[in-house]
């Protein structure tokens, strides 16, 4: 069956749910008496604790044959192995197909899942694009049959009250785990747009959308073993474990594109990471994001108004940069040469042997993510606000290339050290001189109050067309006024009492409404990253002074130290 044709199957099986809806006040008498409906709401739930493959086999009959004679000789001493010493762990393994010195060990750290139906597990990437299709299928029937199931059961049940919201159906419970499950399982650019949407406030996503890819980012899927080992064999060749005295099998991290393995190098001893990218994920970048907005539509948790095609297009862009090893170790060595002066920023070293489009390997760093620094000393927590903050800044105005990536897990914070360990570089971007020349006099003049400044500017940013409505160029003053709020006075902010988010959210409806034309490209990336900063700060609660940060950039660039070619 050909994709087009599988994607009809499931917008038509979406447009038949919602028929059902529409109908199933008027018809419930017959619904009741219905043999098949007494079947379906006495049916018990799914066990919870099953271990099913949610994707079809057919999926993994695509994956199968590809298997070399090495990956079936690998899962064979695998079996032996886990079946010996009376069904004790084996820690250190040894493999056949490996040099005899070259130690294969499980590692020694343990997975933090949030408490839900769904963890990570090992499993399986569908590769091909028909394998990934057919998931997407299975989850707007699953969605759909869901809503149905769950509509129903509340209408027929007496003390369920009002029942009005039809979002409240499609985000039922079962719903939810269906959309955990399957994004886990692909993980790919669905689940990159995921993440990009849980690190947001809960203002601007639903907390129901935020808990979803919450719990998406927590439970990425990891590879089987020999999945894993054929993607470096095909990156790396057949002889990529000679540089190598250990390696565990399973990876200390699983995120949406990628999962990261703990080594070490046999020439120097050092401790390596190797970020190994799931099969298939580069070649179906705009497939999965256009499926899963087919999905999200569905949901109604989709604003209105926005310019979806012109993000997506923007996301499809960056995340083929993201895919792209080759690219983001350029980038990590172009960062560490530009920050290697500053005292509070640390950049691993990328190992250039281990290194290809598919796999890339560097420095070992240690350190906790940014988000779980809430239980330091208030005095820590401001610092590395701060720290965040002023490397927003220093990339923007000083570079020119940021790392546009605000997931928490990005930024390690080494209590030892001090400083902050950057890990992940695939989503860095360059910025025109002249647009950032006008982009650093928009913050000028949101700190001076200037409202003419902010619209000639934003105008020549591309922000406004210049016959926008007199509502709408208040209503965009006002969003700008408010984000330059932080570098007005100078005096500490307090993130942590500050309501910015609302006050923006009180101006989308008219901004919605009356917008001309679609935001900058560059401003997508550029204000996903700002916001990850400013949403740390707040949650640090942090109290900072950051006028002067500002200011002193603002004289650099005004005396030819900066953005000056």
């Amino acid at each position: 069956m050909r994709e087009k044709e599988l994607f009809r199957i499931a917008k038509g099986l979406s447009k038949v749910s919602a028929a059902m809806r529409e109908r199933q006040c008027k018809y419930i008498k017959e619904w009741q008496q219905s043999c098949f409906l007494n079947e379906l709401i006495s049916a018990k739930r799914p066990n919870s604790t099953s271990t099913s493959d949610p994707v079809s086999k057919s999926d993994n009959d695509d994956i199968r044959p590809d298997i070399s004679e090495f990956e079936q000789k690998l899962q064979m001493t695998q079996n032996a192995t886990s079946s010996s010493a009376g069904g004790q762990e084996t820690t250190k393994r040894y493999l056949s197909t490996f040099p005899r010195q070259f130690h294969y060990s499980q590692p020694q750290h343990s997975y933090s899942v949030l408490q839900s139906r769904y963890s990570s597990r090992e499993s399986s990437v569908p590769a091909s694009r028909m394998g990934r299709l057919a998931n997407y299928g299975q989850l707007a029937a699953g969605l759909a049959l869901g809503s149905v199931g769950e509509f129903t059961s509340r209408l027929l049940d007496p003390n369920s009250g009002a029942v009005a919201d039809p979002k409240a159906f499609v985000l039922s419970k079962d719903n939810i785990e269906r959309i955990v499950a399957t994004l886990c399982k692909i993980r790919g650019a669905a689940l990159k747009l995921g993440q990009m949407l849980s690190i947001q406030d809960d203002a601007l996503v639903s907390k129901e959308v935020q808990d979803i890819f919450e719990r998406v980012r927590q439970s990425a899927d990891f590879m089987p073993n020999w999945q894993m080992e054929k993607q470096i064999e095909d990156s790396l060749g057949s002889n990529w474990m000679q540089h190598l005295s250990e390696f565990d099998s399973k990876p200390i991290a699983a995120a949406s594109i990628g999962q990261v393995h703990r080594a070490k190098l046999k020439k120097s001893g050092e401790e390596v990471a190797m970020k190994v990218q799931y099969p298939g994920v580069a070649e179906s970048i705009d497939s999965d994001i256009d499926l899963l907005m087919a999905v999200l539509k569905y949901t109604n948790i989709i604003p209105k108004g926005l310019y979806l095609e012109e993000a997506l297009n923007v996301a499809k862009k960056e995340l083929a940069w993201e895919c792209d090893y080759k690219r983001e170790a350029a980038a990590m060595k172009k960062f560490k040469r530009a920050l290697d002066n500053n005292k509070n920023i640390y950049i691993p070293d990328v190992i250039p042997e281990l290194t290809s489009a598919r796999v890339l390997t560097t420095q070992f760093v240690k350190g906790v993510t940014v988000d779980k620094c809430f239980d330091l000393d208030q005095e820590t927590k401001n610092k590395v606000a701060k720290m965040m903050l002023h490397l927003c800044l220093t990339e923007l105005f000083e570079l020119r290339f940021m790392q546009t990536d605000p997931n928490f897990a990005n930024f390690l914070y080494d209590a030892e050290s001090e400083k902050l360990n950057l890990i992940d570089f695939g989503s860095s971007r360059s910025f025109d001189l002249e647009w950032v020349r006008n982009y650093i006099e928009v913050i000028k003049c949101a700190v001076d109050n200037d409202k003419q400044g902010i619209i000639d500017y934003s105008v020549k940013l591309g922000f406004l067309s210049g016959y926008e409505t007199t509502a709408f160029s208040d209503a965009h003053c006002e969003a700008v006024l408010v984000l330059g709020e932080a570098f007005r006075t100078d005096a500490p902010f307090e993130f942590g009492t500050q309501d910015t988010t609302k006050k923006i959210m009180n101006l989308v409806p008219t901004m919605l409404q009356h917008r001309l034309t679609p935001p900058p490209e560059e401003t997508y990336s550029l204000h996903r990253k700002m916001s990850g900063a400013f949403l740390l700060c707040s949650k640090l609660n942090a109290n900072i002074n950051c006028s002067h940060m500002f200011n002193d950039l603002y004289s650099r660039y005004k005396d030819g130290s900066i953005l000056a070619s």
